[in-house]
């Protein structure tokens, strides 16, 4: 958000993929059809904005012209040095320029500040790249941010960084020099403080006005602060510290209640604008008062849950008969979802007030109903959050006042609850004896109330603060607690958000923390007390004991009894435009928006209500459906291998399962089976292949997973009749690596392996300095050639069940493959001819040193100093092996790599490197390496159709075996397995 010198407001629709303008008349106009992530006026009177991997300079009557990036948002932060429209951004959240048109940008994920000059040449200006804090008193580049997001120039020429997670604002001088300009530790902002004792929530939006004054904004608090260049003091220009539910216009600024403000800006006049992006509304700050600048309405209601226009669902809870129940605080009111999908008002009238006790709940009047909890015998119980009341309604649908006198206080423990008093009530939950357990967050403990209606407070003593971990919960301090669930044994889990921990409390009453480490960021997966966490949206808990935690962060995260995290759904990235949701696909590639709440259900399904005005359901795909692929009613001969027999395996969501058990055994016929049980892969695939008896006759193979009906395939198996020759099989036509899924698109000069049968007049062997033919791999080796697309392939190995070939130089598309055995000789035999696809450019695969059934196999890879071999300790018996280290420099071998410059013929051993002709990146854990790790992709000097690649480990690669995948120009590797472990 911006306002030009001339009072016109510009915002950015990021949904609508466009930039409006609201002139000083309020008329609205689309000023360019262009996504921003960033809007930004600079000193020089300039607007710009940044958003698509691109940066733009922006004219009112020219729209938008790009001035910076290339487009590529995957390539990372790319191009120091060189012409800005030839970099690479990513993640662009703030913008700006000085008073000479240097224009400067936030990278959030980059953790810098990059600058353009006015000749167009960009360059990092603050922040190494690696995430962390420190660096004061020293050059800006060198210095370490943590997610910064926002940037302005003040009036000495400094420019200020929004640190987020930091909790600071930056300052870097006109001669490179950083510092801390505010802040500096997380906690409860106050008004009037200096500006260097002032502490942040979650700031992350800022701007200036005309005497230099800073404005920034603050999501976690719902606030809005100014920090006054006169006398270096921070003052609340809007928010009272409390989360909004409902658009907070008609109220004087400091007492309302804001939601998430998002973009700032300031008039000439010292009046102050704001975006509440899931209100769909600009509000004005003037004369200490707010009121609605731009926006829409509230919505209203559908009958079909599926095409229903809600408003920012909240606490969605399941009862028994599957019926779903979701809190519509701005709607005040309560409303139901049948198992078939139909939606209805459950209770509430709509309008705000307190009445209809004893009554239908439709006809009662609530007032901000946010957190929902449900009992066994099916009573739904209601935080009346701005009544300080607790509403329960029965199966029948009367409502009545189960706890709270409406009276804002901290009383009543011990007597009636109906008597007690609260200053909030946030989120309910019942535990396993029935109790009812509230968060009351601006009192800073949680209470209860047993089947006798008498209420006790069972965490927090009433003050805010941290500690007492190891001793009686009601003796410790809380900092806000918001959410609360609990387990089947008795375990209560608390969400501590001022101090960014979620607490546990055992049956007997002893507190200690279950996860955080009091820092803000988004958790990485591991020891869930080591990780940071942002405020807490939603807490659940399934039958097993998992806790499901979600926050201020596009994702979903679960905390095993044995207190390891991991995430569960989101990709990290905040929804992308309405119609983008990725429903139907497993969790972890979808985009979730930020979670307002969240429930488990005892089966681990969890619903997740979400700011962009949705409930999704996350189903636990558990195993419900056994399938037949491909193998079934073919024939072998006695003593022969029939074709792979697959099937899969689909869970509740009819998503493939991955780590399922599959047991195959022979129910009828001779036979033996090559694995009894099988391990489904990624694609939710398991097969085995079955060796015929030495007699004829019918083979019955069963498939089964416990639970499911079974299937059954059918072999026919028959003697031998006549002379045989080679017989290729079709699926055993595969890359030579071997890959657990394996590779059936080949490129040229790429090994590929044929299994089979093969008559052999002596034994098999794979070919030796011996067998070469002018230097180069034969084509006709042990009395076999093999024709592709009508042209011999050099032969790497003969045995009597498998053949290794170099794919010969042909076009891609669908080749005739034909085995030839006495090849050249009088008893010439051919198989008959098998189609298989030559793909242009590349299709990688690694080589492994061992193939594991299940999971990822360890890359065929040695140290590029010593030729010593990198993979975990006890990979394989008796060898040895290290782990990669941070900071090695590793060779790993493969094939498949495609067109290289120089080329080099099929069946010729490379005398020079040959680097792959096509783009290559690789990933490492998730995680894409910087160009300058990627050292080398391209052939290997010892053998036609080897390849490698070498690769520095970074420094900052965590402990761990991380899938290993290579991409050259589109096409990607299967994952191979690679240890990295610290010495």
């Amino acid at each position: 958000m911006a306002i030009d010198r001339n009072g016109t407001l510009f915002f950015a629709e990021l949904e609508n993929g466009r930039l409006r303008a609201i002139g000083r008349d309020g008329t609205i106009r689309t000023v360019a059809t262009v996504t921003l992530t960033a809007l930004g006026l600079g000193v020089d009177g300039q607007l710009y904005g940044a958003g698509g991997g691109y940066i733009y300079r922006i004219n009112e009557k020219t729209g938008a012209e790009i001035i910076g990036g290339n487009g590529q948002t995957t390539a990372g932060s790319t191009g120091d040095g060189g012409q800005a429209t030839r970099a690479s951004v990513t993640d662009v959240t703030g913008i700006t320029a000085d008073a000479s048109g240097v224009i400067y940008f936030v990278e959030r994920s980059a953790h810098k500040v990059r600058r353009i000059s006015k000749d167009g040449v960009v360059q990092t200006y603050a922040g190494s790249g690696n995430v962390g804090e420190g660096g004061n008193g020293g050059p800006a580049t060198s210095a370490r941010l943590n997610r910064p997001t926002a940037v302005v120039v003040d009036s000495r020429g400094n420019l200020l960084i929004m640190d987020t997670f930091n909790s600071t604002i930056r300052r870097v001088t006109p001669e490179g020099i950083i510092s801390i300009y505010a802040g500096g530790v997380i906690g409860i902002p106050q008004t009037n403080v200096n500006r260097l004792e002032f502490r942040f929530g979650g700031c992350d939006r800022m701007t200036t006005d005309a005497a230099g004054n800073v404005y920034f904004t603050d999501w976690y608090w719902g606030m809005i602060f100014r920090l006054s260049v006169s006398d270096d003091k921070v003052t609340i220009v809007a928010g009272n510290g409390r989360y909004g539910t409902a658009l907070p216009e008609n109220l004087p600024a400091v007492q309302a209640a804001l939601n998430l403000p998002d973009g700032i800006a300031v008039d000439a006049n010292g009046d102050v604008f704001y975006g509440e992006p899931f209100f769909d509304s600009v509000l004005r700050i003037t004369g200490g008062s707010i009121r609605r600048f731009a926006g829409r309405l509230p919505l209203t209601l559908d009958r079909q849950a599926l095409q229903s226009d809600i408003k920012f669902p909240s606490s969605p809870v399941r009862d028994a008969n599957g019926n779903t129940y979701f809190s519509e605080a701005t709607n005040n009111r309560v409303l139901q979802i049948s198992r078939t999908g139909v939606v209805n008002v459950f209770a509430g009238t709509g309008r705000a007030g307190y009445s209809g006790d004893g009554g239908n709940a439709r006809a009662a009047q609530l007032d901000t109903p946010r957190g929902l909890a449900i009992d066994a015998r099916g009573n739904v119980y209601i935080a009346d959050m701005d009544n300080l009341r607790v509403r329960r309604v029965t199966p029948e649908g009367t409502i009545s006042t189960f706890a709270g006198d409406g009276k804002l206080g901290y009383t009543g423990d011990g007597g009636p609850a109906i008597a007690a008093t609260f200053r909030s009530i946030d989120a309910l939950a019942t535990d396993a004896a029935g109790n009812l357990l509230i968060t009351d967050s601006l009192s800073s403990v949680v209470r209860r109330i047993g089947a006798d209606g008498r209420i006790t407070t069972i965490a927090g003593n009433g003050t805010i603060g941290s500690g007492g971990d190891g001793g009686a919960a009601t003796t410790a301090s809380l900092s806000f607690p918001f959410a609360v669930t609990a387990d089947a044994t008795g375990n209560i889990y608390i969400s501590d958000d001022g101090n960014l921990r979620i607490r546990r409390v055992t049956p007997a009453g002893v507190i200690s923390t279950f996860a955080g480490t009091g820092r803000l960021g988004t958790p990485a997966d591991g020891v869930a007390t080591a990780q940071s966490l942002t405020p807490t949206t939603g807490l659940g808990v399934d039958r097993a004991g998992n806790v499901y935690w979600s926050g201020l962060s596009p994702s979903v995260h679960r905390i095993s009894p044995d207190g390891t995290m991991v995430k569960i759904a989101g990709t990290g990235s905040l929804l992308a435009p309405t119609g983008s949701l990725n429903d139907g696909n497993p969790a972890l590639t979808s985009d979730l928006d930020i979670p307002r709440s969240l429930y488990v259900s005892p089966d681990g399904d969890v619903l997740v209500a979400e700011y962009s005005h949705i409930i999704r359901n996350l189903v636990l795909n558990t195993a419900s459906r056994l399938t037949m692929v491909s193998g079934d009613s073919q024939t072998t001969t006695t003593g022969e291998n029939s074709a792979a027999m697959t099937v899969r395996v689909l869970g509740r969501a009819e998503v493939p399962v991955a780590g399922a058990r599959v047991s195959f055994v022979i129910t009828s016929g001779p036979g033996s089976i090559s694995r009894p049980v099988v391990t489904t892969d990624a694609s939710g695939l398991a097969a085995v292949v079955v060796t015929a008896g030495a007699e004829a006759g019918r083979v019955v193979v069963t498939a089964t997973v416990a639970g499911l009906p079974p299937v059954s395939f059918t072999l026919t198996v028959t003697a031998p009749v006549g002379p045989t020759g080679p017989m290729p099989t079709n699926d055993g036509i595969i890359g030579a690596g071997g890959s657990l899924t394996p590779v059936k698109e080949f490129a040229a000069g790429m090994m590929v392996t044929i299994g089979g049968r093969f008559q052999l007049t002596a034994a098999g062997r794979q070919i030796t300095g011996d067998d070469l033919v002018e230097g180069a791999v034969p084509r006709r080796f042990l009395g076999h050639c093999v024709l592709v697309g009508g042209q011999r392939a050099p032969i790497i190995h003969v045995f009597p069940q498998q053949i290794t070939i170099q794919v010969p130089d042909i076009a891609a598309g669908a080749q005739p493959m034909i085995v030839v055995q006495d090849c050249d000789g009088p008893a010439e035999l051919r198989s008959a001819p098998v189609n298989i696809r030559i793909r242009p450019g590349a299709s990688p695969e690694f080589f492994y040193f061992v193939r594991r059934a299940e999971g990822l196999s360890p890359v065929a890879a040695v140290d590029a100093a010593t030729g010593a071999y990198v993979a975990a300790p006890g990979s394989i018996a008796g060898a040895t092996f290290n782990s990669a280290r941070p900071g090695q420099v590793v060779l790993v071998f493969g094939t498949g790599v495609g067109p290289t410059t120089p080329a080099f013929p099929a069946g010729v051993i490379p005398t020079a490197a040959g680097p792959a002709a096509g783009a290559v990146s690789v990933t490492l854990g998730g995680r894409r390496l910087a160009d300058s790790d990627v050292i080398y992709v391209g052939v290997s000097g010892s053998m036609a159709g080897l390849h490698q690649m070498n690769i520095r480990i970074p420094d900052d690669m965590p402990d761990g075996d991380h899938a290993l995948v290579v991409t050259i120009g589109g096409a990607s590797s299967p994952p191979g397995l690679l240890s990295v472990r610290r010495p």
